[in-house]
């Protein structure tokens, strides 16, 4: 029986089908709950200009030192996250019965780890994700999340 679905989104065209595809097998399973989840590894945001101040060294050690900084990018990243997905659940509520919640994730974390602790922590029957194919050398070169999750 699936209560709890969890829905994987990059906010791309893709993950929105993705999601409007949880809402109907909510309703049609009549399920308790959907949780959106957005992840997000904030060095792979960073320029490198930005990454090595972040990594000042002290004295030449080579010790981080601007976790104040580091702490502020990736609380203000996190921020526009969820009001994204805050956007998207509300796009959402129409879509399913009033009697099935929908909840919103914004971890800071690699996709697969916050998948398997939300699934976990949340006893999550049914995950759903949005893929767009990729071809060759593309795949190849920047592989995908999905492929990871599947």
């Amino acid at each position: 029986m699936i209560k709890k679905i969890l829905v994987l989104t990059d906010f791309s065209e893709n993950a929105f089908h993705a999601a409007l595809y949880a809402c109907k097998l909510a309703n049609i399973v009549n399920a308790e709950s959907i949780t959106l989840l957005h992840t997000f590894a904030p060095s792979a945001l960073l320029s490198p200009n930005e990454m090595s101040s972040l990594l000042a060294p002290v004295e030449a050690t080579g010790i981080f030192t601007n976790y104040e900084w580091a702490a502020e990018q990736i609380e203000t990243i996190r921020k526009e996250n969820a009001e994204e997905l805050e956007k998207l659940r509300e796009q959402l509520l129409g879509e399913v019965n009033s009697n099935i919640q929908i909840n919103c994730r914004v971890e800071s974390s690699s996709l697969i780890r916050a998948v398997n602790l939300i699934c976990k922590q949340e006893s999550i029957d049914q995950v759903v994700m949005g893929i767009k194919g990729r071809t060759g050398i593309e795949k190849a070169l920047i592989g995908s999340n999905a492929t990871k999750a599947i």
